[in-house]
């Protein structure tokens, strides 16, 4: 039974005090006394009638409601040494606590961690038999047991596989099979473990209540558009070669994906910037004709005509910058946009050193607002050609198209910049069903050929969380209620609309 406290504060007397200067000493003692009116008291967890079930969309305990109040537990907080458990235990529940979730317990290495710490491919044994000590004084005060089973653990690094471009076998372990077969071995080790203090499986046992399939992941998480374009060669490939075979499978045949995607796609129309490979120019001045070079807070920078790496370019030197990117710019306005319609943007770019600038379209004018493309590009030492689609947020007759290069200092060669309406295509040249060639992510791609990529996306997620799922309660026996990680936005909702809640 759980005690219902009110309390009544006296503000004005508070207040008091305090402009007197007066503080009470405040202390949490180590061990909470039973019998304080503040203490909360929660039924253990003993058999099957105390399983935690969802009925109705609410939580239930057999026949009575439950609402779950908890607390993270994360890296060695999980592994209590024996004669502290019991104390951590009856602490938490006296202030209400009755629910944990064993966090991160993956993401580290013996005594942070549960992998041992010799070479991280097992489990330590004292880690274990810790945990399995811990969740039976858990449940002696009724708290139940959240086990968050993909958190930190990067599977990658002990299989051997390439290194990702993202921390922890994010996104990559829902569609590559050796992250996701080595995702079912640790759950194995877990849920089949039989707790000496309980008697019971962990995949029996009603005190662990709830498995998690994985920590704050998915296809469409923040980090995911501009993680998944950028993926190794390694994963990159898996990705396609699984979109080839989903298109395979959706279309038939080459021609059928083509007819598909070509509606919505607009040839591209010309050029509309003026000296756009910059050969007017004003050397005496150093300026570049119908270009703006922009120096704001005694950021410095030059331009000249050169050849670098056999190509004839803008060589922006950068003498000085004050670290804040739109301080240095060089940007062309008089463009005119029509809200909606679609813009193709496309230049050649490289550094002398590896460094970013960005790429923008915005208002020549107050107040500058953004006209729907901005962007963040990676420049290396060897030329590259990068291309990007928007369609433009509104209506303007004086837009801009913009580089930003004020965070560091390493010269920068431009050439080719190229503004020009329409450009959305459909299946490119080059690519088809058969040679297994639809890249997933194209530069400018057809509304159709967007879609489909959602699509595609959409359902591998989803049919990664069911079938993980099934894995643990079926395969696995776990009887207890199984969530695959947080929402991230509809299509990630939908990823997860068929875990227990």
């Amino acid at each position: 039974m759980r005690k219902v406290i009110v309390f009544v504060v006296g503000l004005v007397s508070l207040g008091n005090m305090v402009r007197a200067g007066e503080f009470v000493e405040f202390v949490i003692p180590h061990e909470m006394d039973t019998e304080s009116p503040m203490a909360f008291e929660n039924v253990p967890i003993r058999g099957q009638a105390d399983r935690l079930v969802v009925k109705e969309g609410h939580f239930y305990r057999g026949n009575q409601r439950e609402r779950l109040w908890g607390v993270n537990l994360s890296f060695a907080a999980n592994f209590p040494r024996q004669e502290d458990a019991a104390a951590v235990a009856r602490r938490l529940a006296w202030a209400g606590v009755n629910t944990v979730r064993c966090h991160h317990m993956d993401s580290a290495q013996w005594p942070r961690g549960l992998w041992n710490n010799k070479d991280g491919k097992t489990i330590e044994p004292e880690a274990l038999e810790r945990l399995d000590y811990f969740i039976n004084e858990l449940a002696k005060q009724g708290i139940y047991v959240d086990l968050n089973l993909h958190v930190g653990r990067e599977h990658s690094q002990y299989l051997g596989l390439p290194k990702l471009n993202h921390n922890y076998d994010k996104m990559s372990g829902i569609f590559v099979p050796q992250l996701i077969e080595a995702q079912k071995d640790y759950a194995r080790q877990l849920l089949d473990r039989v707790n000496p203090y309980r008697k019971l499986k962990y995949a029996d046992d009603p005190a662990v209540a709830i498995v998690e399939i994985t920590n704050e992941d998915s296809l469409f998480m923040w980090s995911a558009p501009r993680t998944l374009p950028e993926l190794p060669e390694f994963y990159a490939k898996i990705l396609q070669e699984q979109y080839n075979d989903w298109l395979q499978k959706r279309y038939g045949s080459t021609a059928r994906l083509r007819s598909t995607w070509s509606e919505g796609s607009e040839e591209i129309g010309e050029n509309v910037l003026q000296n756009a490979d910059f050969q007017k120019m004003d050397r005496n001045r150093g300026r570049v004709n119908d270009w703006n070079l922009e120096q704001h807070q005694g950021s410095v920078m030059k331009v000249s005509k050169v050849t670098f790496q056999g190509k004839e370019s803008l060589e922006i030197d950068i003498t000085n910058t004050t670290g804040t990117n739109w301080h240095l710019q060089v940007n062309q306005g008089g463009i005119r946009v029509k809200g909606g319609k679609f813009y193709t943007i496309v230049f050649e770019a490289a550094a002398e050193k590896s460094r970013s600038m960005s790429c923008g379209v915005s208002q020549a004018h107050e107040p500058w607002g953004n006209l729907g493309f901005s962007k963040d590009v990676k420049l290396k030492t060897e030329w590259k050609t990068f291309r990007y689609g928007f369609a433009a947020k509104q209506d303007d007759d004086n837009a801009r198209i913009g580089f930003s290069l004020g965070k560091s200092k390493e010269t920068v060669y431009l050439r080719k910049v190229e503004f020009r309406p329409g450009g959305r295509l459909g299946l490119m040249q080059g690519e088809s069903l058969e040679a297994k060639s639809v890249v997933l992510f194209g530069d400018t791609e057809a509304p159709q050929r967007v879609l489909d990529r959602m699509r595609f996306l959409t359902q591998t997620e989803k049919s990664y969380f069911d079938k993980m799922r099934n894995y643990i309660k079926q395969d696995l026996g776990y009887k207890g209620l199984v969530t695959g990680t947080i929402v991230f936005g509809p299509l990630g909702l939908y990823g997860q609309s068929d875990m227990d809640f």
